[in-house]
């Protein structure tokens, strides 16, 4: 038998694994479906997942206005869970915590979507929640 090794122009090959990938069905992630929704008109995931993050940042500012705590005073560690939160937003559809387990139950999940139900317990005893984003102030 012959080795058939085929040289490839330069960016044919990711143009093959493109074609390929397209033909692929897309992977389930918890028995859920796959987001088809394309309505960022950049299609860039990394825009989209800014933009996200963005969001996320403006809903929880305005969810902290006149409490007793706030972001992490270290705008790396606010950034960082943040955009984890945006990643989770784009796999599972929800604003989850990045530190808690998503189930795949509605109902269990649902108490960890940010500012998830555990909280204000965790500030209250320990001076930040469990994932650090909100600390005392």
């Amino acid at each position: 038998m012959q080795d058939e090794t085929v040289k490839l122009a330069p960016g044919e090959k990711a143009r093959l694994q493109s074609e390929e990938s397209k033909k692929m069905p897309a992977q389930d992630n918890h028995n859920r479906p796959a987001k088809t929704d394309n309505s960022d008109a950049s299609h860039s995931p990394e825009g989209s997942l800014e933009k996200r993050a963005w969001e996320i940042r403006r809903r929880l500012e305005n969810f902290l206005q006149g409490r007793d705590y706030n972001f992490n005073p270290d705008p790396e560690i606010v950034k960082s869970i943040i955009k984890a939160m945006a990643k989770r937003y784009q796999q599972f559809g929800a604003d989850y915590c990045p530190c808690r387990r998503v189930v795949g139950d509605k109902e269990k999940d649902a108490l960890i979507i940010c500012p998830c139900v555990y909280h204000e317990q965790e500030v209250r005893e320990d001076g930040h929640c469990h994932c650090q984003l909100f600390t005392k102030t």
